[in-house]
C-alpha cells in the first residue's frame, strides 16, 4: 500500500510540473553513438558465440575480456577482436564457475570473477586457477580496481526494515578474494 501511494505521489509530482520545466529538460545535446567493430556472431566459430556478457574490461596487456554468464568462463579477445583464449569454465570443481556475476583484473595481472556463492582468483597471464572463496553474503555487483592491486565493490542485499523489505547497498575496498 505504502508502494502504490509512493508511486501516486511520484506521478502526481510530475505532473505538476509546467511544460516549460518539462522542455527544458530535454534541451540537452545527444550523441549519436556509431559500431566502428564487434565481436560475437549468431552460428558459427564457438568462441564467437556468446550466451549472456555480464562484464567486460581491458586487461594489463591491452586485450579485452568478456565475462559471458551464460558458458561460465572469459574469453580474452585482442584488440581487433580476434580469439585468444577462454579462462575458467561451467562447473563447481577447481577454476570452473557458475552463475558468474562481475569481473574484474588489477594491474599486476589478478583476474576476480564473483559469483554467486563466492569469488574466483585466477593468475591473468596464464589463466591458472589460483582460488575460490565463499562470500560473506551477496556477490558484488559491480567492482572496480582500487589502489595497491586492491579493488572497490558494490553489494546490494535484502534487509527486512520496519515497514518491510529494502535493499541496502555498501561500498567497500578488498584485496584478494572477497570474504
Amino acid at each position: 500500500m505504502k508502494i502504490l501511494m509512493s508511486a501516486t505521489a511520484a506521478g502526481l509530482a510530475l505532473l505538476s510540473c509546467s511544460s516549460e520545466e518539462r522542455v527544458a529538460l530535454r534541451t540537452e545535446e545527444t550523441v549519436q553513438l556509431e559500431i566502428e567493430e564487434t565481436i560475437g556472431t549468431e552460428l558459427g566459430d564457438e568462441n564467437l558465440v556468446f550466451g549472456a556478457i555480464e562484464s567486460m574490461c581491458e586487461t594489463p596487456d591491452g586485450n579485452i575480456a568478456l565475462l559471458d554468464r551464460g558458458y561460465s568462463e572469459v574469453r580474452i579477445f585482442s584488440p581487433g577482436g580476434e580469439y585468444l583464449r577462454t579462462i575458467g569454465g561451467p562447473g563447481s570443481g577447481p577454476g570452473e564457475m557458475a552463475m558468474t556475476v562481475y569481473m574484474g583484473i588489477s594491474e599486476n595481472g589478478m583476474l576476480y570473477v564473483s559469483q554467486r556463492s563466492g569469488c574466483s582468483m585466477f593468475e591473468y597471464g596464464s589463466g591458472e586457477w589460483i582460488t575460490t572463496e565463499n562470500f560473506n553474503g551477496p556477490p558484488p555487483i559491480a567492482i572496480t580496481e582500487g589502489p595497491d592491486s586492491s579493488f572497490i565493490a558494490i553489494r546490494m542485499e535484502m534487509v527486512e526494515t520496519d515497514d518491510g523489505l529494502g535493499i541496502e547497498a555498501s561500498v567497500g575496498r578488498f584485496t584478494g578474494c572477497y570474504t
